[in-house]
């Protein structure tokens, strides 16, 4: 069972390889943030035969969600393109945050009145209150956002997909990483447009992570 954020190609190739010596593979990448492996629901994404699946589906139920969909390999594709609306979302939130706090709309009401509305989202509810509290979510350093969007692009060349707003994204990305270094938290996209329009989106309160992340002040974090 491979749980890896990976290319389809490069891995159903090493699937064949394998699958030639007797085994039986099985892609499961998970999604759902720190805080669903912690609960041990995280939803994951299995590809494989239906034989294959059922032989690990006890083991992968231990750890969260079974998702089937489809032949080996599919799990990679599922888990891709569920990163690319994820960050295309997060890096359009901090642009849609700037603009209504500039046009006289606070973060705090932006974000209760966007909630339940046809801009909601996972991204939205889960992930705002860490620009709130301006640790920037750092469970997912901006360095695994740039892989995941390289590997993104990669997929979208080799299927003839336009990929403009993909990469867009991708480059506001890799300005996140030079201005902030590319172990920080992957809402720091968001931070680009603050500091670009001089304005802050941090709001008082205590806005810790539904996982409960621990920013201390020597720049450790940690899940406890």
């Amino acid at each position: 069972v491979d749980m890896t954020t990976s290319s389809p190609k490069l891995m159903r190739a090493l699937a064949a390889e394998f699958q030639a010596k007797g085994g039986g593979p099985v892609d499961a990448p998970v999604t759902g943030s720190v805080d669903a492996a912690i609960r041990g629901d995280m939803p994951m994404f299995v590809g494989g035969t239906d034989a294959d699946v059922e032989a690990v589906r006890p083991v992968i139920e231990a750890m969260g969600e079974l998702r089937r969909v489809g032949p080996y390999g599919n799990g990679y594709v599922a888990k891709l393109v569920n990163n690319q609306l994820w960050k295309i979302h997060a890096a359009a939130i901090g642009e849609a945050m700037v603009t209504a706090k500039l046009a006289g709309l606070e973060p705090e009401v932006w974000w209760r009145v966007m909630k339940g509305g046809a801009a909601d989202s996972f991204v939205l509810q889960h992930d705002v209150p860490s620009i709130f509290a301006g640790h920037y979510d750092p469970s997912f350093p901006i360095a695994l956002c740039l892989k995941d969007l390289g590997l993104i692009e990669e997929l979208m060349t080799e299927t003839g997909t336009r990929n403009e707003l993909t990469r867009a994204t991708h480059d506001r990305f890799k300005l996140a990483g030079e201005r902030y270094g590319l172990s920080a938290g992957e809402m720091t996209v968001c931070k680009v447009i603050e500091d670009d329009a001089n304005v802050a989106l941090r709001v008082a309160g205590d806005w810790l992570a539904p996982w409960d992340v621990v920013h201390a002040a020597d720049g450790k974090t940690g899940v406890r």
